[in-house]
């Protein structure tokens, strides 16, 4: 198998990130937009290639939450996917790895909104369920959300039954 590609957001050409849309809407089966491409942009790439083309993607990106009363720098994971032809062989795992270790070195804590598919894979690595309420703010305020998120705690001494907010962005916040 292929080594994993590090890469920032802007070291990718307008061609590269047409590349990577076209493998996440094919990944995503037609359900992934360019709002959710934009969502995976700013942040950190990890990819591995088989023929010059992406079977697998997932990045990280900055994002400022509050929990409770205190504001955090979160490693959010955005776009994973593995091409179905090489699911269940441990790359994702392998992904998660590096994200992991990314994650460690940079932030806070990490955190994600798990598609079902991959709730299992995260739940096998450590990732544990924010117990307290999931909030988002938005131009009107900060509202209530009900989308399962699950985070990666490093050494911050964060308690998970806070309130989780997540900041305001485009599209879906979560």
């Amino acid at each position: 198998m292929n080594k994993i590609i590090i890469k920032n957001s802007y070291e990718l050409s307008k061609t590269d990130k047409e590349e990577l849309f076209s493998f996440l809407d094919k990944a995503f089966e037609g359900e992934f937009s360019r709002d959710d491409l934009s969502h995976a942009l700013g942040g950190i790439h990890l990819m591995i290639k088989e023929d010059e083309k992406i079977i697998a993607h997932v990045s990280v990106v900055q994002r400022s939450m509050v929990v409770g009363k205190k504001a955090h720098y979160v490693g959010y994971v955005e776009a994973m996917a593995v091409s179905s032809k090489y699911q269940r062989q441990g790359i994702g795992q392998l992904m998660m790895e590096e994200v992991e270790s990314i994650i460690k070195g940079t932030f806070d804590f990490g955190a994600l909104c798990a598609s079902e598919m991959g709730l299992p894979l995260y739940q096998k690595m450590g990732w544990i369920k924010w117990e307290g309420n999931i909030k988002e703010f938005s131009l009107s305020g900060i509202k209530e959300s009900n989308e399962e998120i699950l985070v990666f705690n490093t050494n911050e001494q964060i308690s998970l039954k806070e309130d989780f907010i997540c900041d305001l962005r485009e599209g879906d916040c979560w």
